[in-house]
């Protein structure tokens, strides 16, 4: 019976506001809070692995991309797929013609290839998408060479965007990665009419 009310007494002290109930129904109010925190535990884990199984499904490769967007080569190198051409066009001043407004484009480069030395009349914005680093290379109106490093390594002096202005021969290549996965812009849109390799 001492024990019994010593057990008692441990009880009410351990559920502080609860110690108006008995000793057999704070017992059952523990057990309950127990296999509560236990789920609670479970749910978090649970959560978590699902987090890390969605981690793991999102690592995607080079052919990946190039196989779900059907992207084929381009005359720079690489491949591409243009992914939007703006219904409105107009004639912009040293064009030959209307231009739409603006285009873009998905543009991928494996390890290996490189977007060859070329010019358009348009700017041309460059975003980082997924994989390594991206080196873009301008040549300026005086013949400087300007060097950009597009990526997620800020760290490394990269950048998630950059615009080449309309006019300068660049070119790109991977930086020790796989792949390279960027969307270029340009405004006004592109056309092939204004696209210029330069020669070797």
């Amino acid at each position: 019976m001492g024990r019994a009310l010593a057990g008692s007494s441990a009880a009410n002290s351990h559920y502080g506001r609860h110690s108006g109930l008995s000793f057999f129904a704070q017992e059952n109010y523990r057990r309950a809070n127990h296999a509560q925190s236990q789920f609670r535990v479970r749910s978090v884990r649970t959560q978590r692995n699902h987090f890390c199984h969605a981690i793991q499904r999102v690592i995607m490769t080079a052919k990946d991309y190039i196989d779900h967007y059907k992207m084929i080569p381009h005359p720079e190198g690489g491949y591409y797929l243009e992914c939007y051409r703006s219904e409105q066009s107009l004639d912009f001043p040293g064009f030959d013609g209307p231009r739409n407004y603006s285009t873009s484009i998905l543009f991928l480069l494996e390890a290996g290839q490189t977007s060859s030395l070329h010019r358009i009349k348009s700017d041309e914005i460059w975003y980082h998408h997924d994989g390594g680093c991206l080196v873009i290379t301008e040549i300026d109106e005086q013949g400087n060479h300007h060097v950009t490093l597009l990526g997620k390594d800020f760290s490394q002096g990269q950048q998630l965007q950059h615009v080449v202005k309309a006019g300068r021969w660049f070119g790109a290549r991977p930086l020790n990665t796989a792949f390279v996965l960027v969307g270029c812009q340009v405004t006004p849109g592109f056309d092939f009419r204004d696209f210029e390799l330069k020669n070797p």
